[in-house]
């Protein structure tokens, strides 16, 4: 197995760096831009959001399994 040193998003950054007595960083990252861009068709090409759905589909089960073990209490009384 390859350790990846930096990820992907890493190489498509873009900085500028102005500096006398303090310093200015203005930068954008291209890669996560478009990500986010097509993220919008489901497309995902840094795999970085797989994770997010992968939680959210175990929450999920766990707040439907919750759903089907609490007992039904009807209130026959009225």
């Amino acid at each position: 197995m390859v350790q990846e040193r930096y990820p992907w998003s890493y190489y498509t950054q873009t900085e500028l760096v102005i500096g006398v007595f303090s310093r200015w960083r203005v930068g954008i990252n291209w890669g996560e831009l478009a990500d986010f861009m097509l993220g919008w068709c489901n497309l995902d090409f840094f795999k970085d959001d797989l994770k997010i759905k992968e939680m959210m589909d175990i929450i999920q089960e766990k707040q439907r399994e919750a759903e089907e073990t609490q007992p039904v209490i009807i209130d026959l009384s009225k």
